[in-house]
C-alpha cells in the first residue's frame, strides 16, 4: 500500500488562482476594516468639536438671553452674536428655552429668532424627513401665526413624522380654529396610538369640543377616528357628548368604538344612559362586558346597584371582580358582606374587595 505524504495537503504554489483571489479578499478585508476605523474616528471627533463649540455658543448666549429676557439688554444685541453657520443651532437653542414659558414670556424669544426663521423655513423643502421634523417644530413655537401655512402643508407630508409634527404644534390651545382640519386629516394618522391622538385634541380646550361631537356623530367616519373623538370628549369631560354615546352603543358594532362610548358614558353620563350601558352586559364578549360595568359604577341611581348585582353573577370572574368594586365604591358594601356570608360560589372574591383597602367605600 503506498504511503500518503501530509505535505501534499499543504502543497500549494502562489500562482494558484484560487490562492491568489483568497489573498487579494483578505488584503480588501484589511483596508476596509483601516478605512471603516479611519471614518469612525473622524466622525467621533468632528462629533466631539461640534459638541464642545456648541457649548461655548451655549455659554456666550445664554448670559445674554437672560438680560434681554429681563429686559435689560436690547434682542438685537443676541443676534448679532449669531455666526452665519450657526444660525440653525441658535433657533434650537431658544426652542429649548421656549418650551418652558407662555404668553407675554415667549415673546422675546420669537423676536430673537425672527430674522433667521425665512432661512430655517427653506430647509423644509431639501432638508431629510428628520431634519425637517425639527425645523417644523421650531417654526412651529416661534414662528407661529407667520409660518401657519407651512404647518397645514405638512400635514399632507410624505414622512408621518413630519406630518404628526405639524399635528401636535396646530393641536394647541392657543389654536382651537384648527380642531375641524386636524380630524378632517386625522385618518392618515391610524397607526399612531389612539389614545395619545385624543389627548392632543383634547388638548386644544373646550372650544375643540363642537368638532369633536360631530365627529362622534358622523356615522361616514372610520370607527376608529369617531372612537378618538369619544375619548377626547371623555378627557374634556363634556357633558352633552353623553347622549350621542348613548346613541353609538344602540348601532355601534366596532369594539374600540364601543369601549370608547362606553369609557365616556361612565366619565360624563347619568342614571338616564344606564339602559344603554346595561345592554351591553349581555355582550357575548368579556373585554365589553367589563367596560359595561365600569362605566355603571359611574352612572347614579338605584337601577345601578341592581343591575350591578346581576354582573356579579357573570360568567367571568374579572367582570365580576369589576362589578364587586364598584358596588363598593357607591356605597352597597352591605350587599358584600350578605353575600360572602352566603354559599355564594364567589365568596372568596367578595371578601378579597372587602378587604381591599385601595377601593373607597
Amino acid at each position: 500500500m503506498p504511503s500518503l505524504d501530509p505535505t501534499a495537503f499543504f502543497d500549494v504554489s502562489f500562482d494558484d488562482p484560487v490562492f491568489r483571489l483568497a489573498l487579494f479578499m483578505l488584503e480588501a478585508l484589511i483596508v476596509l476594516a483601516f478605512v471603516f476605523t479611519a471614518v469612525a474616528v473622524g466622525l467621533r471627533v468632528a462629533n466631539d468639536r461640534r459638541a464642545a463649540r456648541r457649548k461655548r455658543l451655549d455659554a456666550l448666549w445664554r448670559p445674554l438671553l437672560l438680560e434681554a429676557l429681563a429686559g435689560d439688554r436690547p434682542v438685537a444685541d443676541l443676534c448679532a452674536r449669531v455666526p452665519r453657520r450657526s444660525r440653525f443651532y441658535f433657533c434650537a437653542f431658544l426652542y429649548r428655552f421656549a418650551r418652558k414659558v407662555r404668553g407675554p414670556e415667549r415673546e422675546p424669544l420669537r423676536a430673537a429668532a425672527r430674522p433667521f426663521l425665512p432661512e430655517l423655513r427653506e430647509g423644509l423643502r431639501k432638508a431629510a424627513p428628520e431634519a425637517r421634523a425639527r425645523r417644523l417644530q421650531i417654526l412651529g413655537l416661534l414662528g407661529f401665526p407667520d409660518y401657519v401655512e407651512d404647518l397645514v402643508s405638512a400635514l399632507d407630508d410624505p414622512s408621518p413624522l413630519v406630518a404628526m409634527v405639524a399635528f401636535r404644534n396646530l393641536a394647541r390651545r392657543e389654536h382651537p380654529a384648527f380642531a375641524p382640519l386636524l380630524l378632517e386629516k386625522l385618518p392618515r394618522f391610524e397607526d399612531f396610538n389612539h389614545d395619545s391622538l385624543a389627548a392632543l385634541l383634547a388638548g386644544v380646550g373646550f372650544e375643540a369640543a363642537a368638532p369633536l361631537r360631530r365627529a362622534l356623530a358622523d356615522a361616514g367616519r372610520p370607527a376608529w377616528v369617531r372612537a378618538v373623538a369619544a375619548k377626547a370628549l371623555g378627557r374634556l369631560g363634556d357633558v352633552a357628548a353623553a347622549d350621542l354615546a348613548a346613541d353609538v352603543l344602540g348601532a355601534c358594532e366596532d369594539p374600540e368604538l364601543t369601549f370608547a362610548a362606553l369609557e365616556l358614558i361612565g366619565r360624563v353620563g347619568e342614571e338616564r344612559h344606564r339602559a344603554a350601558v346595561e345592554a351591553r352586559l349581555r355582550s357575548a364578549g368579556e373585554e365589553e362586558r367589563l367596560h359595561a360595568v365600569r362605566a355603571l359604577g359611574a352612572l347614579g341611581g338605584a337601577g345601578v346597584r341592581a343591575a350591578l348585582r346581576r354582573a356579579l353573577d357573570d360568567p367571568s370572574p374579572w367582570v365580576a371582580l369589576a362589578a364587586a368594586e364598584r358596588l363598593k365604591q357607591i356605597g352597597a358594601a352591605d350587599l358584600l358582606r350578605a353575600l360572602a356570608a352566603s354559599t355564594h360560589p364567589r365568596t372568596a372574591l367578595f371578601e378579597q374587595v372587602l378587604t381591599d383597602n385601595s377601593l373607597a367605600a
